[in-house]
């Protein structure tokens, strides 16, 4: 049987990987002998919520809980490494954490009857704990990494002249481990029997979309979160680009496909495996469905829908469009040019002042406007079944009134927050129909 590692790549993003690619040249070549997932797209913003979609190959599993301290796997379907025991494998998980001594790390995703996580703030210390780990064959081994982490990458402080000199540091140290851990199992002879899964949780925004207390993930999932790397190393073959979409939840049954586990879902939310199927959508949030804003924090809870070329966002501000291809941080939102009719179809808005670059660019009644129209109207039924979906799996498992998921009169509201400043024109409903329809 192959063995299982899975790298658990912190706060990277594709963005990270783009812009520092210098610093990852172990990992940069583990990708290139890689089936690569360009169009993964991370199932929630923040590392505990995706560990736990990725464990157990759903995004539902914490919805009932309204706050992220308390919040526990429901246990929709089997935990990936508890299946992967009762097949005689030998699971393992190995944390670099540098705050181990003040903050240990939780892993409430991680069930003690699999085995006990080995934790520390030594990096010597978790290499060796891992070569340990793989002696027992076969291994089903996860490796989380934190030094890339912002407040982890502070142990680099004292030495870099600026937090991108830092954060560069501790790029580098995470691809050192990888290549020191990829060479122990090729000297061990384990290597070529090993399936290496690697996968980003989130990307860090850095005050791009507000100051939102200081945090920088953990916020509403827009692209440069949640388009992160994915990918499946088996010997070097099969290497290339799947371009099709992928979400979190379906690294679990991919992996139990590939592995030849035979093993069925009951739960009808439950991820697919990429070898058999493709996604035409993936979901992501921020929050769990019954936890509400964070007014504190300025954030949002939030859920989006990603195709292959744009991303609708909704929560209690509104509904946000992006093209994320032409713009991966999503400032522009592409509602700002749109009102709702009464009908729930977009009509666009006269732009007092535009210029040809615009004029031309989305001129009236061709094949760009139909474009974004058309997307807005599959996303949005997307995101009204999901929202349904979410809210009805809530009913069944909290006693009545307490499920406050997101109220359906949102899908109806175009965020329009900052509309105004980013025309620096005051843009109002025109009083008579506009000539530009789709």
């Amino acid at each position: 049987m192959k063995n299982l590692l899975i790298l658990h790549l912190e706060s990277i993003s594709q963005l990270t990987l783009a812009i520092h690619r210098q610093c990852f040249p172990n990992l940069d070549r583990l990708l290139s002998e890689s089936l690569r997932y360009e169009n993964y797209f991370s199932a929630a913003t923040s590392t505990r919520m995706v560990q736990t979609y990725l464990f157990h190959g759903n995004d539902f599993e914490l919805d009932q809980f309204a706050a992220y301290s308390d919040a526990v796997a429901a246990g929709n379907c089997d935990h990936l490494f508890a299946i992967l025991k009762t097949h005689g494998y030998h699971p393992g998980l190995a944390c670099l954490n540098l705050y181990h001594d003040q903050v240990p790390a939780k892993f409430s995703v991680w069930p003690k009857s699999i085995s006990v996580p080995f934790d520390s703030a030594d990096p010597e210390a978790v290499m060796a704990e891992m070569n340990r780990m793989s002696d027992e064959r076969p291994f089903a081994v996860f490796f989380w990494n934190l030094i890339s982490h912002i407040e982890h990458s502070g142990v680099y402080a004292y030495q870099a002249s600026s937090l991108t000199h830092r954060l560069q540091n501790a790029y580098r140290k995470a691809d050192e481990m990888i290549g020191e851990l990829l060479r122990q199992l090729q000297g061990k002879g384990a290597l070529t029997d090993t399936l290496v899964v690697v996968y980003g949780d989130h990307g860090d925004d850095l005050w791009g979309h507000g100051f939102k207390g200081g945090m920088v993930h953990g916020l509403e999932p827009y692209a440069n979160m949640v388009w992160t790397p994915f990918a499946i190393w088996s010997g070097g073959k099969n290497a290339g680009v799947d371009n099709r979409l992928a979400s979190t939840i379906d690294i679990r049954a991919t992996c139990l496909d590939i592995l030849g586990i035979e093993h069925h879902d009951h739960f009808p939310f439950a991820g697919k495996s990429l070898l058999t199927s493709g996604q035409s959508q993936v979901y992501s949030q921020n929050f769990m469905a019954n936890q509400p804003d964070s007014l504190e924090l300025d954030i949002a809870r939030t859920i989006a829908v990603y195709n292959d070329t744009y991303c609708l966002l909704v929560s209690s501000r509104g509904l946000e469009m992006y093209a994320y291809r032409l713009d991966p941080m999503n400032h522009c939102n592409l509602l700002y040019f749109h009102e709702l009719t009464p009908e729930g179809s977009l009509r666009l808005l006269e732009i007092p002042g535009a210029r040809p670059h615009y004029l031309r660019a989305i001129p009236e009644g061709e094949a760009i406007c139909h474009s974004i129209s058309r997307n807005f109207a599959e996303l949005r039924g997307k995101l009204s079944e999901r929202i349904a979906a979410k809210y009805t799996c809530l009913n069944e498992k909290l006693p009545g009134g307490q499920v406050s998921t997101w109220p359906p009169d949102i899908l109806n509201r175009i965020e329009t927050t900052g509309r105004n400043a980013f025309f620096n024109v005051k843009i109002s409903t025109p009083t008579r129909p506009s000539h530009r329809f789709y």
